[in-house]
C-alpha cells in the first residue's frame, strides 16, 4: 500500500511514521522523504488503520492517493494493472509478464474482473 503524505518534510517527520508504523508491529515499510510517500506493505493489515495511525502521528494523508493493491501476494496496484491494459495487454497472463509476475495465483479472479470490465 503507497500512501501519499505531503507535509512529510524532514527527516524527524519520517521518524515519527516510522515509529508510528513499529508500534503498530508493522515490520516492512519504505519512506521515501524525497517523494513524500509511505510505502507499506500490509501482511494482513487494514488499510484504514494504517491510514489513521499515520493521521494520528500528526500528518495530512488524502484517501484518494492511496493505491488500490489488487494482487496481495505480489504487492500490485490496481493503476499498474489498468496501465498494462491500456498498453495493450488483454489476457491475465499478458498482465503477469507486464508486471513481472511469474503467476497470479489467490489474486487472478480480481484481475479477471478487470480485464473483463
Amino acid at each position: 500500500m503507497k500512501v501519499k503524505v505531503e507535509d512529510m518534510n524532514c527527516i524527524t517527520c519520517s521518524e515519527k511514521i516510522e515509529k508510528a508504523l513499529i508500534d503498530l508491529g508493522i515490520e516492512s515499510y519504505k519512506i521515501s522523504l524525497e517523494d513524500k510517500i509511505v510505502d507499506v506493505e500490509l501482511n494482513g493489515q487494514n488499510e484504514e488503520i494504517i491510514l489513521k495511525t499515520i493521521k494520528d502521528a500528526g500528518f495530512t494523508v488524502s484517501q484518494n492517493e492511496v493505491e488500490e493493491i489488487i494482487c496481495c501476494c505480489h504487492n500490485i496496484s490496481k493503476a499498474k494493472i489498468e496501465e498494462s491494459i491500456s498498453k495493450g495487454a488483454t489476457t491475465v497472463s499478458e498482465i503477469e509478464e507486464y508486471c513481472g509476475v511469474s503467476e497470479f495465483g489467490c489474486c487472478k479472479e480480481k484481475i479477471e474482473e478487470i480485464v473483463n470490465n
